[in-house]
């Protein structure tokens, strides 16, 4: 091992063949060594270790070895700190089972020393093992329990990144909703320390976040945020080339296929791509010829294509081999060659499948439905609409048991406060663990609802079974001040919530309820708000003549924009009012629901809104989805429309909704 002379320090050379001798030989010198080893020389020789390029199992020699003097050490905080930066070692040369092994040692290290920062770390580390490894429900199982910890002990630093770490995670498996919220939380976190390179990673993913939502204008601004901030950060040639390479791409959704060629030429002139990082040097190159095709430049495409094909196979890149097989089976269908279009993409097909690749799946399919014979074509459709609906499931559940997670964890948090700030007073407590239970039961129903009901409906049923968290954290608000004041209104608040909350339970059991069912539950809601919330007037008004007792609509459809209405558009004003009017069009077979009022109007409250988070809310994603999902069903135009008022100020959604007689 004569390398080790040129590799490491007089002073760490010594140390390193005492660590080895101990490690082949086992001599009885461990006590002799420890006492020699000091704090910053166990952390120089692990960075030391880190750094040179000597061979993986030599590096893992040095490292056994220094674990094994870590180990006798005296447990305190020292040893914990060693134990977590070799752990970190063991992850660089991908000995994932170690690293594990050693950050649940740290955790049983920490609770015994009662080390809560220490504990926050190992909690950390282990879900970084599990979000690698794949078992992402784990990975935010500990995020969150790390997140908890780090709020309480830790720097701003490691608070962003544990949020950031939860969002990357709810993003990967299609919580979107919470993903934005949790980014957003990193970012006030980053932006207090003036992290830059941390705060591009978060707009990056708020990036991802509205690209996946179609939301391609939002997609820009934040990307265009990313190339800012990595632009100030020195030798990031490397990042903003991705960068570059996700704005052109949006810009190439948009159609703008001129755009997105200056960016992805500016991506490919950063000279050190091409020789430090050939698989994204070959993928701005893939889609700077895609764009071009679209733009309908003259080029040897399929040759083009097939050499990509080459570099991403000879990477062992094979997302991006199924990406250009993709791209060649679109250039031959739009050639009118559909026999070398089938072939591509069944290849593409076949080798999403063999690494179970849910987009090139998707897309391999959606491709096939329209270039195969009739036959065939159906057949390949019925997979399409399949796997689809097999991928929505498997995100409503991870969305479902995230929720679950948090709402227990915070339960129980509340429930302590009470106890220790309130123990004097019993009719606080009941009136908390009344409410608890109630948030506990909604728990317990959103879980029996994926048991009990058929596949088939189930989509529908967990998007009405979540209810607005700005509502629910909002009564229980209006419950601790009541609390807090000895108000005589206490017993009444409770009451009311309690039974607007059966009401929409009860509701969200059945896939129609009457409109007479859905108006009564509004007025509730109506009614609770502007008696408790905010001060104001409303109006429910039916045009013509209908039979409220014989209509059944999807329900849960009008609350969200309501309270929109109470919390974004008005400002307490004394003449605040919301007016809803209904009329049943016969010809079209839909409900017309007009909801207006006179707040600040849908303008200034979207900018309200951006100024306060600096992002779009998505709280109008979930609704969408369920009118794309009814419109599907019934044939009918499902849809809504907002905006301002033609008047002075507020905001007027019209609202068209598929509907049933019953008989």
């Amino acid at each position: 091992m004569n390398y080790l002379k040129h590799t490491f320090s007089k002073p760490s050379i010594c140390v390193v063949f005492a660590l080895l001798s101990v490690f082949i030989f086992s001599c009885s010198q461990d006590t002799d060594l420890e006492t020699q080893i000091q704090k910053n020389e166990i952390w120089s020789l692990i960075l030391d270790i880190r750094k040179k390029n000597i061979p993986v199992p030599d590096k893992l020699r040095l490292y056994d070895s220094l674990y094994s003097v870590i180990e006798k050490k005296k447990e305190d905080t020292l040893k914990r700190e060693h134990l977590r930066r070799l752990s970190i070692a063991y992850l660089v040369i991908d000995k994932q089972d170690t690293y594990f092994k050693i950050n649940n040692e740290i955790k049983d290290l920490s609770l015994r020393t009662q080390d809560s920062l220490g504990l926050g770390h190992a909690y950390y580390n282990i879900a970084r093992y599990y979000s690698v490894t794949g078992k992402l429900d784990s990975a935010y199982v500990y995020f969150y329990k790390s997140s908890k910890l780090y709020r309480k002990y830790s720097s701003d630093l490691n608070i962003g990144q544990v949020y950031l770490a939860m969002a990357i995670v709810q993003k990967n498996v299609g919580d979107l909703v919470g993903s934005e919220a949790n980014t957003v939380n990193s970012i006030k976190y980053f932006e207090k320390i003036e992290d830059k390179r941390h705060l591009a990673s978060a707009h990056n993913n708020l990036g991802i976040i509205s690209k996946s939502l179609e939301n391609y204008e939002e997609a820009i601004i934040e990307y265009k945020k990313v190339f800012e901030l990595r632009e100030k950060l020195k030798k990031n040639n490397i990042l903003n080339a991705a960068t570059l390479n996700n704005i052109g791409t949006i810009y190439s959704k948009l159609g703008e296929y001129s755009t997105a060629i200056s960016y992805y030429k500016q991506g490919l002139r950063y000279d050190s791509l091409q020789y430090k990082r050939l698989r994204d040097h070959t993928g701005l190159s893939c889609n700077l010829t895609r764009a071009r095709f679209f733009l309908g430049e003259n080029a040897n495409y399929p040759k083009l294509y097939k050499r990509f094909i080459q570099i991403h196979d000879s990477l062992q890149n094979i997302k991006g081999v199924i990406l250009n097989q993709l791209s060649l089976a679109r250039y031959y269908t739009k050639n009118k060659k559909n026999d070398s279009a089938n072939y591509f993409v069944k290849k593409s097909l076949m080798v999403s499948k063999n690494i179970s690749y849910n987009k090139g799946i998707v897309n391999s399919l959606e491709l096939l439905t329209e270039i195969d014979e009739p036959k065939e074509a159906l057949k390949y459709s019925k997979e399409y609409i399949r796997i689809n609906d097999s991928l929505r499931k498997i995100e409503k559940r991870f969305q479902d048991q995230f929720a679950r997670i948090r709402f227990g964890t915070e339960e129980l948090e509340q429930e302590n406060v009470k106890v220790n700030k309130q123990r004097a007073w019993l009719l606080n407590t009941v009136i908390g663990m009344g409410v608890l239970g109630i948030l506990g039961y909604i728990v317990y129903y959103q879980r029996k609802l994926q048991h009990q009901y058929k596949a088939s409906n189930l989509e529908q049923r967990l998007l009405r079974s979540q209810l607005n968290p700005h509502f629910l954290f909002n009564a229980l608000n209006s419950v601790s001040g009541l609390v807090q004041k000895k108000s005589d209104q206490t017993i009444p608040y409770i009451s009311r919530l309690g039974n607007l909350l059966r009401s929409i339970l009860e509701n969200s059991r059945e896939e129609f309820i009457t409109l007479v069912e859905e108006l009564e539950t509004i007025t509730s809601y109506l009614e609770l708000q502007s008696n408790f919330s905010k001060k104001f007037t409303f109006d429910i008004e039916i045009i013509g003549t209908l039979n409220k007792e014989e209509l059944l609509i999807p329900p849960m459809f009008l609350q969200p924009f309501i309270e929109n209405a109470i919390d974004h558009g008005f400002q307490g004003k004394d003449d605040e009012k919301i007016t809803i009017t209904i009329e049943q069009k016969l010809k079209d077979q839909v409900l017309y629901f007009i909801i207006e009022d006179n707040g600040i109007g849908y303008s200034n409250a979207i900018k309200s809104k951006e100024q306060a988070f600096g992002h779009q809310s998505l709280s109008g994603q979930i609704l969408k989805e369920r009118l794309d999902l009814y419109a599907r069903a019934f044939k009918k135009k499902a849809r809504y429309v907002i905006g301002d008022l033609a008047t002075d100020g507020g905001t007027k959604v019209a609202l068209w909704l598929p509907y049933l007689i019953e008989d």
